[in-house]
């Protein structure tokens, strides 16, 4: 590879001694890092391209095959950064290569959480619940019909239904 990327792990660390990744990184040409911090791997990169905190930043995961939880920014970014999805994008662009029709992240996030769930009211619902899909007690995906259904802003059980109610 001559143009490696790598996302806020350091990897002199990460590897074992016996890969020597400061021998293998020292024959590449390029190296860029999206750290936050100026860590052992970073020394060793041409460009640190910080990416934000997370607290920053939109995204999804999904632990656990079909529960999906979303990340919502709870501060707005402390300096002039953006996130490594957001970096993405704006480094695929100025490349005139695509990797989404959308401006950002958010946007590509929220077009396609509504294309699965059909419909922009599923995706303010998904930001208000911070999950979507269920598992069941065997770890195992779920009937989607099995979602709690959100009340109230204190978490309690319905006497009525039996169901966790938010």
């Amino acid at each position: 590879h001559s143009f490696p990327t790598r996302r806020s792990s350091d990897l002199m660390y990460a590897f074992p001694a016996s890969v020597k990744f400061e021998e293998v990184a020292q024959k590449l040409k390029y190296i860029v890092t999206t750290s936050n911090y100026m860590d052992e791997t970073a020394q060793l990169c041409d460009v640190v391209a910080c990416s934000g905190h997370s607290m920053e930043n939109w995204n999804e995961y999904e632990f656990v095959t079909g529960l999906k939880t979303i990340q919502q920014p709870t501060i707005r970014p402390l300096n002039e950064t953006r996130s490594f999805e957001d970096s993405l994008i704006a480094w695929a662009k100025a490349a005139d290569k695509s990797l989404t029709s959308s401006e950002s992240y958010h946007d590509h996030l929220k077009a396609e959480v509504m294309k699965s769930l059909g419909s922009e009211k599923a995706w303010y619902e998904y930001l208000q619940a911070g999950f979507r899909g269920t598992v069941n007690e065997s770890g195992q995906a779920a009937s989607s019909a099995a979602l709690p259904r959100w009340h109230s802003s204190t978490m309690t059980r319905s006497k009525k239904s039996g169901e966790n109610c938010l």
